[in-house]
């Protein structure tokens, strides 16, 4: 045990260095002396690194054969699977991670994640919102890749307002499974219903931002006339002293505004603008 865990911190030192001749050479030994799954598994990351893929993929795989329900093994395999374009191994490897551990995000996310991109978008979005059910903070963490999150302000700042997209599903399912979750930590809207919801901070909508227009320019909202059609548009329908449906809205616009006008299509806000500049 002590050759390997030298052999281990050799291969680690190799891999941060760049060193990809000497990594190939520890793995090796480390193949042909460990019989441990999770010290395959760390060879299998550290060769990674230096982008020598196949002896990694040899690493996670013997670390599969000596244990087969090691989860971490399996998504090993997954991620490598993925990486080289091999969707449906990577599939498959991803189902077993889940089957061993059936509420860890991480490995719900990857395999909702692979199931989208080979097509099979039922089982992905299952995953998915298993995954979004169980800890949606966890999940959003794991979908924004780790190289985007300082340049999106994730770290440094709060973020204002964040877009959770699931191809296929209503937005309306979505707002009602993932509100019980949020709490009021953030409000949850959608403008359109074709699988885009929106998070943003207590208390941030169109309505917050027309008021701090007003306030800036000193009208007053009983004399605001707003338009909408979704329910993003909600707020700011209740808070202007005119709200204006079209007559294809979302009924929670509907029930929101104080009159319905004519479909968009059919130039509804001209129509009610027309009775002041016409």
């Amino acid at each position: 045990m002590k050759d390997v865990e030298q052999l281990l911190t050799l291969l680690q030192n190799q891999s941060e260095g760049g060193d990809v001749t000497g990594a190939h050479q520890t793995a090796e030994l480390i193949l042909d002396a460990c019989n441990d799954a999770v010290d395959l598994v760390k060879a299998g990351k550290y060769l990674e690194n230096v982008s020598a893929q196949s002896d990694a993929r040899r690493a996670f795989e013997r670390a599969v054969a000596i244990t087969p329900d090691f989860a971490l093994a399996h998504s090993s395999l997954g991620l490598l699977s993925l990486d080289e374009g091999d969707i449906e191994h990577a599939v498959a490897h991803f189902r077993e991670a889940v089957r061993l551990e059936p509420r860890d995000v991480g490995k719900l996310a990857l395999l909702g994640v692979a199931c989208c991109d080979a097509g099979m978008e039922e089982e992905g979005r299952n995953s998915l919102m298993r995954a979004l059910e169980i800890d949606v903070v966890a999940l959003t963490e794991i979908l924004v890749p780790r190289g985007h999150r300082a340049e999106m302000g994730m770290i440094d700042a709060p973020a204002i307002k964040m877009l959770v997209r699931l191809r296929g599903a209503p937005s309306a399912d979505m707002r009602a499974t993932l509100a019980p979750l949020v709490g009021d930590r953030a409000d949850i809207t959608y403008s359109t219903d074709h699988g885009l919801i929106e998070l943003s901070a207590p208390g941030v909508s169109k309505a917050s931002g027309l008021a701090t227009v007003a306030q800036r320019l000193g009208v007053e909202h009983s004399a605001i006339i707003a338009f909408g059609d979704m329910p993003n548009d909600v707020p700011m329908l209740t808070m202007v002293g005119h709200g204006v449906a079209m007559a294809n809205a979302h009924e929670e616009a509907l029930a929101a505004a104080n009159e319905v006008t004519a479909a968009n299509f059919e130039d509804g806000v001209a129509q009610v603008l027309e009775r002041w500049w016409v």
